[in-house]
């Protein structure tokens, strides 16, 4: 309290200096803040791999199946902020029930976590939202039923459902997998000559996107791509190799979503560094900001001086 008092106290001067000026502080304000969203920000693209897609699946034998059902949509992404996977839970209906029907996009584009939940019930997904998830429920939600199923009647933790997920990835039910089904289609493999970036959009909405360059040719990636055995870090990747890759439509056009390097590629420290940093060099935002600040109080300062206000 005492520190807010004293900060009010040394701000009161420049304020009736602004309002002597015939200047309000809410204009000087909205001043500042309109230079503050003209100046440019850095933007990355959010890649994630095994290690950072959630804080609580490193140890997991079903980690690199947990990030490809991710990548295709299998596993719906958080509809909150919360981090965890939760390997070691009993999956339950409810959770399942949102999964299956954004997978198989019931309950419109805008649909809420509650909404796709509904809909899965009313598709016939789900027989319910309430109690334990078993074999035989996700048999359903996912391939109507077709699957091959033991003990269909018990229930399973959400690690047990990403390994039994796993086995459709190349696995086929009624003459398809989980690939054919989520529209996803083989990508590029070999080894990456060259990786490029570039922003597209602009403020809030900017993203770095990618393009890899494998066997002469360009490929745009998903700004949020998946990657599995390697970094977070996509210019690291030039000279690996790509063991697989997987495409799909975003918007109007083909990106590559999911890589998967080959083995050995990359140390264990260097899968399990986080999220990109930024390049070394000085912040450009905080410094503009700060510069148009002291450029603000020093003609005020310099105005009162002139007024014969000395301090």
């Amino acid at each position: 309290m005492a520190r807010l008092l004293f900060n009010r106290w040394r701000l009161q001067p420049i304020n009736s200096i602004i309002l002597r000026k015939g200047i309000s502080v809410k204009k000087t304000a909205l001043f500042l803040i309109v230079l503050a969203l003209m100046l440019p920000v850095r933007v990355f693209a959010h890649v994630v791999n095994e290690n950072t897609i959630y804080d609580d699946i490193q140890y997991s034998d079903a980690k690199a199946d947990i990030v490809m059902l991710r990548g295709i949509g299998a596993i719906a992404s958080p509809d909150h902020g919360v981090n965890l996977f939760m390997p070691g839970d009993k999956l339950t209906k409810a959770e399942l029930a949102y999964w299956s029907a954004a997978f198989n996009k019931i309950g419109g584009e805008q649909a809420t976590m509650g909404d796709l939940q509904r809909a899965a019930v009313a598709n016939g997904l789900v027989d319910s939202l309430e109690g334990n998830a078993t074999y035989g429920d996700v048999n359903k939600a996912y391939f109507a039923g077709k699957a091959t199923v033991q003990n269909a009647n018990n229930e399973l933790t959400r690690e047990q459902f990403a390994l039994f997920m796993g086995h459709f990835l190349k696995e086929k039910v009624d003459g398809k997998t989980l690939y054919d089904r989520a529209g996803f289609e083989p990508g590029p493999t070999g080894v990456i000559e060259k990786v490029a970036a570039k922003t597209e959009g602009a403020g809030g909405n900017a993203d770095k996107v990618f393009t890899l360059t494998v066997g002469g040719k360009q490929y745009a990636l998903d700004p949020h791509p998946k990657v599995i055995r390697g970094p977070t870090d996509l210019t690291v990747w030039k000279g690996k190799n790509v063991e697989s890759s997987w495409i799909a439509l975003e918007g109007n056009r083909q990106v590559v979503k999911i890589i998967v390097a080959a083995k050995d590629q990359f140390s264990i420290d260097e899968i399990s560094a986080g999220q990109q940093k930024p390049k070394k060099g000085l912040p450009i935002f905080p410094i503009s900001v700060s510069v148009i600040l002291v450029v603000l109080v020093g003609w005020l300062f310099k105005s009162r001086v002139r007024r014969g206000h000395a301090p």
